[in-house]
């Protein structure tokens, strides 16, 4: 771009000047009176030579742009070496394995993502892929009934009861009712058991608020804290209600609130999705903790940030792929 700056100098009349100089109008030919102009111009001069700094400024903007592409490669390259460590790292913490003590008191090694149960102590230990051992009591499947029978002998986890017929009406096992007044019946495991209480036989009571319950026999004291003398599971609490006490299993817990066993999160299943084990998504391995569990990622996976839950990675993506 050129840029051309012209001056000029314009006479008044009878006045006139020829470079630069002043002169006469009968000192020339001309016809007096003339108005004689004298224009003067600039060579052209290239606008980044008059304005060095604009030429600067480009170079430099040239400059920034390849130091942030430069940087934005780097970190790239960072990432990658990274994912690359992590895998490297669980492939050795993989092959370690985690050392526990067996029945005769000798340390061993188990290996990374095994689950190794004692039916004799009703206890588990799970080795993750990082060399992490996790041992608690054995977790047991989900059962739905409100008051499971007690382990077998040589088990360690409750069976549902079959259910009572009664008078036309079914009973779940465990379950109590009463048909007639100071008549109290058990349905146990498919068994009525029924028992008769005499009103003359009812308990002494230290209390002085008494009220008599529908259906019941015998007068009991109202609006106090019955918790005070009821005896819940350590995984339940207890409700106090206006005549009597009930204990519930906490979250993660199943069972009649006097026995709870550990829900075993890790063996549910998602028929939809052949890849999940448990509540734990895809590139994920399950380990099962006292009321509740953990997600971690397979050896080769990482987990994605944005998929975090209280119970760890949800989900886990495959380095492999991602390198390449």
């Amino acid at each position: 771009m050129y840029e051309m700056q012209i001056d000029s100098l314009i006479t008044t009349i009878g006045e006139n000047y020829v470079g630069g100089k002043k002169i006469k109008n009968n000192e020339n030919n001309n016809s007096p009176n003339i108005v004689l102009r004298e224009f003067t111009a600039d060579i052209a001069i290239p606008l980044e030579m008059q304005c060095p700094k604009l030429q600067i400024r480009s170079e430099r903007d040239e400059r920034t742009s390849e130091i942030s592409e430069i940087y934005q490669k780097m970190l790239e390259i960072n990432l990658k070496f990274s994912q690359i460590e992590q895998q490297i790292y669980q492939i050795e913490m993989h092959q370690r394995g985690c050392p526990i003590l067996d029945n005769s008191g000798k340390t061993t090694i188990i290996a990374s993502g095994s689950l190794v149960q004692n039916y004799t102590e009703c206890s588990e230990c799970h080795c993750d892929y990082e060399g992490n051992l996790y041992c608690k009591s054995i977790g047991c499947p989900f059962l739905n009934c409100a008051y499971p029978l007690p382990p077998l002998p040589g088990q360690c986890c409750p069976q549902c009861g079959k259910r009572c017929l009664f008078n036309g009406r079914f009973y779940e096992s465990g379950e109590h009712f009463s048909p007639k007044t100071c008549t109290y019946c058990l349905c146990k495991d498919g068994r009525v058991e029924c028992s008769f209480k005499f009103p003359t036989h009812c308990p002494r009571l230290d209390c002085r608020d008494q009220e008599l319950p529908p259906g019941e026999c015998c007068p009991v004291c109202s609006n106090i804290d019955h918790c005070r003398f009821k005896s819940c599971s350590p995984n339940a609490t207890c409700q106090s209600g206006k005549y009597s006490a009930v204990c519930r299993c906490k979250e993660g817990f199943f069972g009649d609130g006097q026995d709870c066993y550990d829900i075993d999160e890790c063996l549910m299943k998602d028929n939809t999705n052949i890849e999940k084990k448990g509540k734990c998504g895809r590139g994920t391995f399950c380990i099962n903790l006292p009321g509740s569990f953990l997600c971690k990622c397979l050896p080769g996976f990482s987990p994605i940030l944005d998929d975090k839950t209280e119970n760890g990675t949800k989900s886990c993506f495959d380095l492999r792929k991602s390198i390449n």
